[in-house]
This record gives C-alpha cells, sequence and structure tokens, in this order.
C-alpha cells in the first residue's frame, strides 16, 4: 500500500488482482475466465462446485463467489442459506444496495 492508512495498491487495483491471480495459480488454482454461472451445486450443506450456463458442472473444494451477496444466495444457491441463524437474521436486514458493506 502506498500509504499506511489505507491509501491505494501501489500499480492500481489490476496489478493487486493480478497479483492474487498469479498466487492462486502458482498454487494449483484454476480460473476459468469468461464463463456465465448460474449456480452454486451444494452437497451435504457445503458448496461442492458450480453449474455453468451451458450446463457444464465443475466440481471443486472451495467455491469464491465474487457476485455481490443477494445474488450470490438468492440466485445461485437458490435462496438456501446454511449458515448459522445470526449471521442469516443480519443479512436479511439488509436491503439489496447494502450488501456489498456486508464485506468490507
Amino acid at each position: 500500500m502506498r500509504f499506511p492508512t489505507g491509501g491505494f495498491p501501489e500499480g492500481g487495483s489490476l496489478e493487486f488482482a493480478r497479483g492474487i491471480e498469479k498466487r492462486f495459480l502458482d498454487l494449483g488454482g484454476k480460473i476459468f475466465y469468461g464463463k456465465k454461472v448460474d449456480k452454486i451445486l451444494v452437497k451435504d450443506g457445503i458448496a461442492s462446485g458450480v453449474k455453468l450456463s451451458k450446463g457444464e458442472e465443475i466440481l471443486c473444494d472451495y467455491v469464491i463467489s465474487c457476485a455481490d451477496l443477494h445474488t450470490t444466495v438468492y440466485q445461485m444457491l437458490d435462496g438456501i442459506l446454511n449458515l448459522n441463524t445470526k449471521i442469516c437474521s443480519v443479512i436479511r436486514r439488509f436491503s439489496h444496495h447494502q450488501y456489498r458493506y456486508l464485506l468490507e
């Protein structure tokens, strides 16, 4: 970071994202660009993969959704929210436009 009080990443946010991408790939991760995820697959209450818009299913150990919380929960997970009750009640109090602040 350029300033210890927050500031912005040196090289900008694209370079920051590229650093994360490189580290992820170096650790053996796979990134699928240009694919639209329709659903997050769940098995025994745990995310187990994704279903793409063209019907292809990709199974994995972890799923990271970069979509907003509303899209992730109510579209990709069909409203299934297997989180503890306290977290669920907090999420339900927020409007669609406030979800992004939960993650900041």
